[in-house]
């Protein structure tokens, strides 16, 4: 899975207290893509009902140092289901036991 993800990226994602995944699995919340294009990973995502969201999602919450919602972030792919992530009284996202899988 390094390989395909860039090192920056791996390393924000695991400060953020992340996990990578090579694939797409019951247990994977995010999938992260540099593009549009539809993969197999996408569709597996979309089926498990996983948020499709654009790699500025990890720059932006390791620039902010948590999780930002995803809102703003999700792919076009996912129009008739996007969705947000609910804020707690201080403004921080409750994201626990995140599971993302990456792809360029």
């Amino acid at each position: 899975m390094k390989e395909v993800l860039s090192n920056f990226n791996f390393q924000a994602i695991l400060k953020l207290g992340g996990r990578v995944e090579s694939e797409v699995t019951s247990k994977t919340t995010h999938v992260v893509s540099s593009n549009e294009e539809r993969t197999m990973n996408i569709l597996r995502g979309v089926i498990r009902a996983c948020l499709i969201v654009n790699v500025n999602w990890i720059h932006d919450s390791l620039a902010q140092d948590k999780w930002l919602d995803t809102t703003i972030y999700q792919h076009n792919i996912c129009d008739n289901n996007r969705v947000s992530l609910n804020f707690n009284k201080n403004s921080e996202l409750q994201l626990k036991n995140i599971e993302i899988h990456y792809q360029n």
